[in-house]
């Protein structure tokens, strides 16, 4: 159980995270084009 607790929190942390990247990511391209 704590160990499903912990992975589903991390997911939540990548994904907050992948979020802000492909943010990031799409600006970089955009300035770079």
């Amino acid at each position: 159980a704590l160990s499903s607790i912990r992975q589903s929190t991390a997911r939540n942390k990548f994904a907050a995270t992948g979020r802000n990247r492909t943010h990031l990511e799409n600006r970089r391209t955009s300035l770079t084009e």
